[in-house]
């Protein structure tokens, strides 16, 4: 019997059959996987500087983080989304809410991963800033060459 349930025939049915109930949210989840790569690279780029992905160590990392973080997000939002809709809340507000909570949760875990993986990478580099200092330094230079912000 669990031998007929294993079998490969039947698991070949059964994935077949889950996908053709299920295609819309295995084709979304599986898209939002793939982006975390690209969004790895902006954010690398726009955001944390190249210094974050200068070693095969900082990179994966940091990769690893931010699919930690989207994943966690990827089921959260799905539950808070639900939670509100059966709550009665209109499903638009339900949806723009849900993506305004967690656009600022994942704002501030992906930098506190980022930063979490720098200063833990061991590439050799002494000189090495933590997003922190780097953000910190960006910071004081603006100022420096804009004036005090105090005017």
């Amino acid at each position: 019997l669990i031998y007929d349930f294993l079998s490969y025939n039947n698991f070949e049915a059964l994935s077949f059959q889950f996908l053709d109930t299920y295609q819309a949210g295995v084709s979304f989840f599986s898209a939002y996987l793939l982006q975390i790569v690209s969004t790895h690279l902006i954010f690398a780029f726009l955001v944390y500087g190249m210094n974050t992905i200068s070693t095969r160590e900082k990179y994966f990392k940091t990769l690893w983080g931010q699919f930690k973080v989207y994943a966690f997000s990827l089921v959260g939002s799905t539950a808070l989304n639900s939670y509100l809709i059966n709550s009665g809340v209109d499903k638009t507000v339900a949806f723009f809410g849900t993506m305004t909570v967690f656009a600022v949760f994942n704002y501030f875990w992906v930098g506190w991963t980022v930063d979490r993986a720098m200063e833990s990478a061991s590439d050799g580099d002494d000189d090495e800033l933590s997003l922190k200092e780097q953000t910190g330094t960006r910071k004081r230079t603006t100022t420096q060459r804009h004036g005090s912000a105090d005017r």
